[in-house]
């Protein structure tokens, strides 16, 4: 186990050995408070802003976001605003707009108004952020799991993953942004059971392909992790064969499309079969069907196992084959941890495993800058368990950059 800020060597496939460096500056704290839920993403036409949002348990669980800024190894950060006062907002995610500058997306259930499905618009403005009306995209209590991704061929476009109830089918829907307002299609399903937890991508090098994954079968001992192919036309969608790629139970799925390389896809799990191993797999999509290579694992030693906190992970857009992961290692005391990982074709490997959080963490979210400099920010839980238990929980974030 290596401290961020030291170099790390590993072995590439084929047993070519590589180094990798994960300098890094001091963790900052965004907001002194106890939280859940924690999503990050860098805006793509701001150089050096992100965005982390959170449910704040210290204000009622209301949906909150805040602006940070990148300045070398330091972060900086804006006033906290809240986007839903309904008491317990819950499963929420978030996307920037590739194509319109400085908006975005969040999604989440709002408890304070029937457990609805609800999405609303944001405006960044330096370090402030404005929002437009709620929209209910499924008026189905008990909503969960939604994820959000942005189409970036199509300007304005976005799609909705959701789990319409804790019984029923999972679906997404086509979104579209008109100023701080939006709209919605049809919802269109993309399996016949109720998926546990799940991810979207869009492919940045293919047109109207998506991917999206989950563990599926409401049985715990069955939840198998599943993909399947999206084609976005218009406002509908359609979704080619799901494809199995690991028939065991899987858990805290996170997923990423591979900025480099067109029809790529890293997925990242924990492995309920293997006493909560860490591992990750590769994808390659072909017309409307999937492919994978084989499962390779990053930290036998366990990982987290709360199915509410995805594996942070992140692809490096200007470091070809560069991706990076972060978790909980029960295996080391539930430190923060991150690992530098390497995609060639549905092939992987890793380098050696990073503390970034020499304590207690929970909930870690990582995303890439897209201006280049191998350099991320990962956003986390300082602490772990109910955070009405925990009021010296803080939302944290941390500099990472990699080079090979």
């Amino acid at each position: 186990m290596t401290p961020f800020g030291y170099t790390v060597l590993g072995f590439g496939s084929g047993g070519v050995r590589y180094s990798e460096s994960i300098p890094a500056g001091a963790p900052a704290t965004a907001d002194a408070t106890a939280i859940h839920y924690i999503t990050t993403y860098f805006d793509p036409h701001n150089a050096n802003k992100f965005l982390i949002q959170y449910r704040d348990a210290d204000n009622s669980y209301y949906g909150t976001m805040i602006v940070g800024t990148v300045s070398g190894t330091s972060l900086s950060f804006g006033t906290p605003v809240v986007f839903n006062s309904g008491s317990n907002s819950n499963h929420l995610d978030f996307a920037m707009d590739s194509n319109t500058e400085n908006s975005l997306v969040i999604v989440y259930r709002d408890n304070g108004n029937s457990e609805y499905g609800t999405s609303i618009v944001g405006t960044i403005d330096g370090t402030s952020i404005s929002f437009g009306a709620e929209v209910v995209f499924e008026s189905t209590a008990g909503v969960k799991w939604n994820r959000v991704s942005f189409d970036p061929h199509n300007a304005n476009k976005f799609v909705v993953m959701t789990a319409n109830s804790p019984d029923t089918e999972g679906s997404c829907v086509v979104g579209t942004v008109d100023g701080t307002s939006h709209s919605y299609g049809t919802p269109t399903n993309f399996s016949d059971e109720p998926p546990y937890n799940q991810e979207i991508a869009f492919d940045p090098n293919t047109a109207n392909k998506f991917v999206v994954s989950w563990s599926g079968n409401s049985t715990p001992t069955n939840r198998y992790g599943t993909s399947a192919v999206g084609t976005l036309s218009g406002d509908s969608i359609s979704f080619g064969t799901e494809v199995v790629w690991k028939s065991d139970a899987v858990n805290s799925i996170n997923m990423v499309a591979d900025p480099n390389t067109a029809n790529n896809y890293i997925i990242v799990y924990e492995d309920r079969a293997g006493t909560n191993l860490g591992a990750a797999i590769a994808g390659t999509v072909s017309g409307t069907t999937m492919s994978f290579g084989s499962a390779v694992t990053f930290d036998a030693a366990g990982i987290t196992d709360d199915s509410n906190s995805p594996l942070g992970l992140g692809a490096d857009p200007n470091n070809a084959g560069k991706f990076v992961i972060s978790y909980t290692a029960i295996g080391n005391n539930d430190y923060g941890t991150a690992i530098v990982g390497t995609v060639d074709g549905t092939s992987l490997s890793f380098g050696d495993k990073s503390v970034f959080h020499s304590d207690q963490t929970s909930f870690t979210s990582l995303d890439f800058d897209s201006n280049g400099n191998g350099k991320f920010v990962i956003a986390y839980k300082k602490g772990m368990g109910d955070p009405m238990n925990d009021n010296d929980d803080y939302v944290m974030a941390v500099v990472g950059q990699i080079a090979t």
